[in-house]
Protein backbone atom coordinates (compact mmCIF):
# COMPACT_ATOMS: atom_id res chain seq x y z
CA UNK A 1 0.00 0.00 0.00
CA UNK A 2 1.37 3.70 -0.55
CA UNK A 3 1.31 4.88 2.99
CA UNK A 4 3.62 1.75 3.86
CA UNK A 5 6.62 3.09 1.50
CA UNK A 6 10.20 2.01 3.29
CA UNK A 7 13.59 2.97 1.85
CA UNK A 8 17.41 2.70 2.94
CA UNK A 9 19.59 5.17 3.30
CA UNK A 10 22.91 5.55 4.39
CA UNK A 11 23.11 8.07 7.59
CA UNK A 12 25.77 9.05 10.06
CA UNK A 13 25.20 8.28 14.04
CA UNK A 14 24.64 11.83 14.84
CA UNK A 15 22.37 12.31 11.11
CA UNK A 16 20.61 9.25 13.02
CA UNK A 17 19.84 10.99 16.23
CA UNK A 18 18.66 14.40 14.56
CA UNK A 19 16.26 12.61 12.20
CA UNK A 20 14.64 10.75 15.60
CA UNK A 21 14.56 14.29 17.23
CA UNK A 22 13.18 15.76 14.66
CA UNK A 23 10.60 13.43 13.81
CA UNK A 24 9.58 13.55 17.32
CA UNK A 25 9.32 17.66 17.32
CA UNK A 26 6.84 17.70 13.98
CA UNK A 27 4.93 14.66 15.71
CA UNK A 28 4.58 17.01 18.74
CA UNK A 29 3.89 20.25 17.29
CA UNK A 30 0.98 18.67 14.99
CA UNK A 31 0.26 15.85 16.13
CA UNK A 32 -3.11 15.45 14.01
CA UNK A 33 -0.92 16.18 10.81
CA UNK A 34 2.09 14.16 11.13
CA UNK A 35 2.71 10.85 12.62
CA UNK A 36 5.68 9.43 14.06
CA UNK A 37 7.65 7.46 12.20
CA UNK A 38 10.21 4.91 13.51
CA UNK A 39 13.64 4.76 12.05
CA UNK A 40 15.43 1.68 11.75
CA UNK A 41 19.70 1.64 12.51
CA UNK A 42 21.17 -0.53 10.62
CA UNK A 43 25.31 -1.01 9.92
CA UNK A 44 26.20 -1.52 6.06
CA UNK A 45 28.01 -4.33 5.38
CA UNK A 46 31.02 -1.86 4.41
CA UNK A 47 31.30 1.59 5.00
CA UNK A 48 33.40 3.80 2.56
CA UNK A 49 36.25 6.22 3.21
CA UNK A 50 34.49 9.85 3.25
CA UNK A 51 36.88 12.99 3.03
CA UNK A 52 35.25 15.72 4.73
CA UNK A 53 36.14 19.59 5.22
CA UNK A 54 35.84 19.85 8.91
CA UNK A 55 36.70 23.82 9.09
CA UNK A 56 34.51 24.89 6.49
CA UNK A 57 30.75 24.67 6.23
CA UNK A 58 28.14 25.43 3.64
CA UNK A 59 25.12 27.51 3.77
CA UNK A 60 22.15 27.04 1.98
CA UNK A 61 21.60 30.51 -0.64
CA UNK A 62 18.39 31.87 -1.73
CA UNK A 63 19.38 35.40 -2.37
CA UNK A 64 17.29 37.19 0.13
CA UNK A 65 18.10 39.48 2.97
CA UNK A 66 17.81 36.36 5.59
CA UNK A 67 20.62 34.12 3.55
CA UNK A 68 22.48 37.15 2.52
CA UNK A 69 22.45 38.14 6.23
CA UNK A 70 23.53 34.73 7.49
CA UNK A 71 26.55 34.88 5.17
CA UNK A 72 27.74 38.29 5.99
CA UNK A 73 27.82 37.56 9.39
CA UNK A 74 29.62 34.29 9.44
CA UNK A 75 32.01 36.33 6.93
CA UNK A 76 32.73 38.97 9.24
CA UNK A 77 32.95 36.81 11.94
CA UNK A 78 30.48 38.58 14.11
CA UNK A 79 30.03 35.68 16.78
CA UNK A 80 34.05 35.84 17.67
CA UNK A 81 35.01 31.84 17.57
CA UNK A 82 30.98 30.52 17.07
CA UNK A 83 31.36 32.13 13.57
CA UNK A 84 31.43 29.26 11.08
CA UNK A 85 34.17 29.08 8.45
CA UNK A 86 31.38 29.90 5.98
CA UNK A 87 32.98 29.13 1.90
CA UNK A 88 30.52 27.47 0.61
CA UNK A 89 27.26 28.37 -0.41
CA UNK A 90 23.95 26.24 -2.08
CA UNK A 91 21.36 27.79 -4.23
CA UNK A 92 18.51 25.03 -4.96
CA UNK A 93 16.79 26.23 -8.57
CA UNK A 94 12.94 24.17 -7.41
CA UNK A 95 12.46 25.59 -4.52
CA UNK A 96 11.95 30.03 -4.48
CA UNK A 97 12.13 29.89 -8.40
CA UNK A 98 10.26 26.83 -10.36
CA UNK A 99 12.30 24.90 -12.32
CA UNK A 100 10.46 25.96 -15.46
CA UNK A 101 11.94 29.40 -14.73
CA UNK A 102 15.55 28.64 -16.16
CA UNK A 103 16.29 32.03 -17.17
CA UNK A 104 15.65 33.70 -13.59
CA UNK A 105 16.99 31.03 -11.22
CA UNK A 106 20.90 32.16 -14.03
CA UNK A 107 19.80 35.92 -13.48
CA UNK A 108 19.26 35.31 -9.35
CA UNK A 109 23.22 33.40 -9.52
CA UNK A 110 24.95 36.46 -11.51
CA UNK A 111 23.04 38.91 -9.26
CA UNK A 112 24.19 37.60 -6.09
CA UNK A 113 27.99 36.39 -7.10
CA UNK A 114 29.25 39.79 -6.22
CA UNK A 115 28.61 38.80 -2.67
CA UNK A 116 30.37 34.88 -3.24
CA UNK A 117 33.27 36.42 -5.20
CA UNK A 118 33.96 39.22 -2.32
CA UNK A 119 34.03 36.53 0.32
CA UNK A 120 35.56 33.93 -1.70
CA UNK A 121 33.23 31.14 -1.46
CA UNK A 122 32.50 28.90 -4.11
CA UNK A 123 29.05 28.48 -5.21
CA UNK A 124 26.79 24.99 -5.61
CA UNK A 125 23.31 24.69 -7.58
CA UNK A 126 21.20 22.06 -7.46
CA UNK A 127 18.30 21.94 -9.47
CA UNK A 128 14.86 19.88 -8.12
CA UNK A 129 11.43 19.21 -8.53
CA UNK A 130 10.80 18.05 -5.04
CA UNK A 131 8.29 20.91 -4.47
CA UNK A 132 6.56 20.78 -7.52
CA UNK A 133 6.29 16.54 -7.11
CA UNK A 134 6.04 16.41 -3.05
CA UNK A 135 2.11 16.21 -1.61
CA UNK A 136 4.14 17.61 1.68
CA UNK A 137 2.86 21.05 2.89
CA UNK A 138 5.94 23.64 1.72
CA UNK A 139 5.31 25.48 4.53
CA UNK A 140 5.48 22.98 6.80
CA UNK A 141 8.34 21.11 5.16
CA UNK A 142 10.96 23.76 2.95
CA UNK A 143 13.35 23.45 5.74
CA UNK A 144 13.49 19.44 5.61
CA UNK A 145 13.58 19.61 1.64
CA UNK A 146 16.48 22.18 1.94
CA UNK A 147 18.33 19.99 4.04
CA UNK A 148 18.01 17.14 1.76
CA UNK A 149 19.78 19.29 -0.50
CA UNK A 150 22.44 20.15 1.58
CA UNK A 151 22.69 16.62 2.59
CA UNK A 152 24.19 15.51 -0.62
CA UNK A 153 27.14 17.53 0.26
CA UNK A 154 27.82 15.64 3.56
CA UNK A 155 30.52 14.02 2.09
CA UNK A 156 32.37 17.03 1.70
CA UNK A 157 31.67 19.16 4.77
CA UNK A 158 30.62 18.10 7.91
CA UNK A 159 28.13 21.21 8.63
CA UNK A 160 25.68 23.35 6.78
CA UNK A 161 24.06 26.21 7.98
CA UNK A 162 20.13 27.69 6.74
CA UNK A 163 19.47 31.08 7.48
CA UNK A 164 16.72 31.79 9.92
CA UNK A 165 13.69 33.56 8.24
CA UNK A 166 12.90 34.92 11.87
CA UNK A 167 14.53 35.94 14.69
CA UNK A 168 13.73 33.95 18.14
CA UNK A 169 11.99 36.94 19.12
CA UNK A 170 9.87 36.63 16.51
CA UNK A 171 9.26 33.05 16.01
CA UNK A 172 5.79 31.84 15.15
CA UNK A 173 5.62 28.28 15.80
CA UNK A 174 5.01 25.26 13.98
CA UNK A 175 6.81 27.03 10.60
CA UNK A 176 9.11 24.93 8.99
CA UNK A 177 12.33 26.43 9.16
Amino acid sequence: DSHNRAAIYLISKQGFQHATYFIEAWHNLLPKKYKKIRLIQQCPNHVTSVSVTHDECIAAFSGGVDASFTLVRHQEKDWGSSSYNLKNVLSVHGFDIPTYKKNEFDALIERVSPIFEQYGCRSFQVWTDLREKSDQDWEMSFAAQLSCCLHLFSEHFSTAVIASSKSYRDMFVPWGS
